[in-house]
């Protein structure tokens, strides 16, 4: 199964020596609104002190202190699901986005995090569901895109994660990730001349990727090409492979096949 859970890095994680996973802009925006609670205003900016300076369990006293002041303080929920999100506390943070999207329901940032939160559970269905609203919205949005293939990809949808791969490559051709993980899922979904076709761009473009020329191999000798997986199995024990053993034993025999 294709790992989802390292896409949440960026809202998720340990919170000692780490620098902070929200910013001040949901703060000014809620600060500067002439619905604003004065009272709820002044625990959401403590609370956000308090994360910025990494006391989160002080954080998530404030925030929730401020929810409760402001029920329909959107943007103090979403700080506080980030924080729940930042301590790994995800059925938390999903409860708080829920919360925010009763009030709002096309709130984008808080459909982004409660994405993630599920990714974070495994729950690929939910996550898709909140993704495909999001898209709807905002069809430019890369990183929900590449998280909807990520957890497409988990749940065996090989052509619609290559789909929306292909959407991501047709606005930046040189996507590097994006190249490789449409080749891998080409070969999950048994198009190994589509997948030689990513894995022969990213080495034109990417020569040093000792990756793309292992995988690329693999795909010539399944299909009897062995001179060509033979030269793309040297070529990646010259740049470093990970997989030398494999890559000397598939070798040798590419020799053998060719009467060496």
């Amino acid at each position: 199964m294709v790992v989802v859970i390292a896409l949440c890095s960026n809202v998720s994680g340990s919170a000692s020596g780490a620098s902070p996973t929200v910013d001040r802009k949901g703060f000014i925006e809620y600060q500067q609104s002439p619905k604003k609670n004065v009272r709820a205003c002044a625990k959401y900016e403590a609370g956000l002190r308090a994360h910025e300076t990494g006391d989160n369990d002080q954080a998530i006293k404030l925030l929730n202190e401020a929810i409760a002041i402001d029920p329909h303080c959107v943007q103090a929920m979403h700080t506080l699901g980030s924080v729940y999100m930042w301590e790994e506390q995800y059925e938390k943070a999903l409860a708080v986005f829920t919360q925010a999207l009763k009030v709002n329901p096309d709130h984008r940032h808080c459909l982004y995090r409660r994405a993630y939160a599920y990714a974070s559970l495994f729950r690929y269905k939910e996550t898709i569901a909140d993704l495909d609203k999001l898209l709807k919205l905002e069809p430019k949005y890369d990183g929900a895109r590449k998280l909807r293939a990520k957890c497409l990809a988990s749940l065996g949808s090989f052509p619609a994660a290559i789909g929306d791969y292909s959407a991501l490559l047709a606005d930046e051709p040189m996507g590097e990730e994006e190249r490789l993980q449409r080749a891998r899922l080409y070969v999950k979904a048994k198009q190994p001349l589509k997948a030689i076709e990513d894995y022969s761009f990213m080495i034109k473009h990417f020569p040093d990727e000792f990756e793309s020329y292992t995988e690329r191999a693999d795909l010539y000798f399944a299909l009897g090409r062995y001179r060509e997986a033979g030269n793309d199995y040297n070529a990646s024990l010259m740049r470093g492979t990970d997989h030398v053993k494999h890559c000397r034993e598939q070798r040798d025999l590419c020799f053998k096949k060719l009467g060496r």
